[in-house]
């Protein structure tokens, strides 16, 4: 019997990690999926539906004691280590530990849920088990207490593997330099699988020792596969791909239609979603901007689009499932999609608009450049771009021709088909893991 478990923040729990539903319908090579979701807290309600047959480790709170949590942060080996290695630096000693302890409250108050999965794991009696951290950072940590456990209870045959994104990776874009547990994590899990080629690049340049266990996997989202590259004319002087029963996505100049801008992320610092506003606020022709995704700094965004002038329109719809985005794209013409984050690894919005067809406009940051090939299927912009930056590239899309344009949609959709198909690149990712043995 062989055994997936995949340990999560808090999915199927809340928001902000919808998009792994839709890998786990891919999961191919197992007898049986467990997801176990290690932020969530007693009283949680699930909120989003996991395939048939896969079983979720509800939150019950945390079964540890202070005493044994204390235990646990201050005991253990590798927690002793790496306090002398953030001693021994003598950089932000102060903060780094900090962040050290927070992220050990919140391997403790896990605790619970990774008891849960030991035992049903063990209970079962499998010959191999795949623990798979969808996160980098504690939930790897956590991969790792459960294989010790399981490993002592049972004759099974134990993996960890992790992938690794933005916050968990790049360890300049972290709070004073740092994440914890680098070298222990690469030394102790059998394989990590960033989400990119950029973010495998950066882990093997940066600890050299383990360059062997780190290679790009890449996300995938799913297309319409009614989508028909060959572009229509009509007589109205539109120019579209054609979608059998519908126009969607990259309808280019009807008449009466401003320039449709979206984006889609969390309203968080690293997003910059103002500075995108700013720069809708300079355009000079009529726009109207969409924005899919909420956070803290709404209120500031909305002051700024309180400031448009007449020509520019904005809509920020809030958060919305991964599968209103897709029933969005669509419905909804959309000329152009834009993502001017500070650090990223390859986001999936950017994905899901190369699926529909929509070029894209992005901030060279993390792996974006892996999924948007300047000329071919976008543009893109520096990371320390300004507003007057973003507003020009933005002109640029709306001043091309039916031919230009038309180029960089198929070129969206072909760059999607290659690299970023969900059905081809999680087939392949479930059969490297079920080949661990």
């Amino acid at each position: 019997m062989r055994i997936l478990c995949l340990l999560t923040s808090a999915f199927p729990f809340g928001t902000g990690e919808e998009f792994i539903r839709e890998e786990l319908e891919h999961v191919e090579g197992f007898d049986q999926v467990i997801v176990c979701a290690l932020g969530a807290r007693q009283g949680d309600v699930q909120t989003i539906e996991v395939p048939q047959g896969v079983r979720v480790i509800a939150p019950l709170g945390s079964g540890v004691t202070p005493i044994a949590g204390m235990r646990l942060i201050c005991l253990r080996g590798e927690v002793l280590r790496e306090i002398a290695g953030i001693i021994w630096a003598g950089r932000f000693v102060g903060q780094r530990l900090r962040a050290l302890a927070s992220l050990m409250r919140r391997v403790w108050q896990a605790s619970d849920a990774v008891g849960q999965l030991c035992s049903l794991v063990v209970a079962a009696q499998p010959d191999t088990v795949v623990l798979y951290s969808y996160w980098f950072y504690g939930e790897a940590y956590c991969a790792l207490l459960a294989k010790d456990r399981v490993t002592r209870s049972s004759s099974a045959s134990v993996h960890v593997v992790s992938r690794a994104h933005r916050f968990d990776l790049y360890e300049e874009h972290s709070a004073y330099g740092y994440l914890p547990f680098r070298s222990y994590l690469l030394n102790h899990v059998d394989a990590v699988f960033p989400c990119s080629s950029h973010g495998a690049r950066y882990l093997q340049l940066r600890y050299p020792a383990f360059a062997r266990k780190i290679r790009p996997a890449f996300l995938g989202v799913a297309g319409d596969s009614t989508w028909d590259l060959s572009v229509r004319r009509e007589a109205s002087g539109v120019c579209l791909p054609s979608v059998v029963g519908h126009q969607v996505a990259c309808a280019w100049r009807p008449s009466g239609r401003p320039f449709h801008v979206v984006s889609c992320s969390s309203l968080t610092p690293v997003k910059r979603v103002s500075l995108l506003a700013e720069a809708i606020g300079r355009l000079t022709f009529q726009v109207q901007w969409t924005h899919l995704g909420s956070g803290p700094e709404e209120m500031a965004i909305r002051k700024i689009v309180s400031t448009f002038p007449d020509n520019a329109t904005a809509i920020l719809s809030g958060q919305v499932s991964n599968e209103d985005v897709r029933s969005f794209y669509r419905e909804t013409a959309v000329d152009v999609f834009v993502n001017v984050s500070a650090s990223e690894g390859i986001p999936v919005s950017i994905m899901e608009a190369l699926a529909s067809g929509v070029p894209v406009l992005a901030t060279d940051a993390g792996g974006s450049m892996e999924a948007v090939r300047p000329s071919v299927d976008g543009y893109l912009l520096p990371v320390d771009a300004s507003a007057d930056v973003v507003a020009e590239a933005i002109a640029k899309i709306h001043s091309l021709d039916s031919e230009a344009y038309a180029a960089l949609s198929e070129g969206a959709r072909a760059a999607w088909a290659s690299k970023f198909d969900a059905n081809r690149n999680y087939a392949e990712f479930f059969e490297m893991l079920a080949a661990l043995d």
